[in-house]
């Protein structure tokens, strides 16, 4: 992200994750991180984020266990879950 302006700023970047299939409902975006940035004017950064399997996981009631099921995953980057920014898929096996 970069500072267009002339004054100091600030941009909370939020991470969210989809489980395209999953046994369960689960909501299309999963808040799973978020960094508060402040750039000068003119500046740039870039906020990065580690995704771990625990991030993939759900808790499963007729296991009564914390589960993460392999399939394709999309990762979405943005201001808010309605201002996404990026977005990339994966695949855990």
């Amino acid at each position: 992200m970069r500072n267009t302006g002339t004054r100091v700023g600030k941009e909370i970047v939020q991470l969210y994750i989809g489980d395209e299939k999953s046994s369960l409902v689960r909501p299309v975006k999963e808040l799973k991180g978020f960094k508060k940035i402040e750039l000068a004017p003119g500046e740039e950064k870039t906020a990065t984020f580690k995704i771990s399997v625990n991030d993939l996981q759900f808790f499963d009631d007729g296991k009564h266990e914390w589960v993460s099921e392999p399939g394709k995953f999309t990762v979405f980057v943005g201001a808010s879950s309605a201002d996404i920014k990026s977005s990339l898929e994966f695949e855990l096996n």
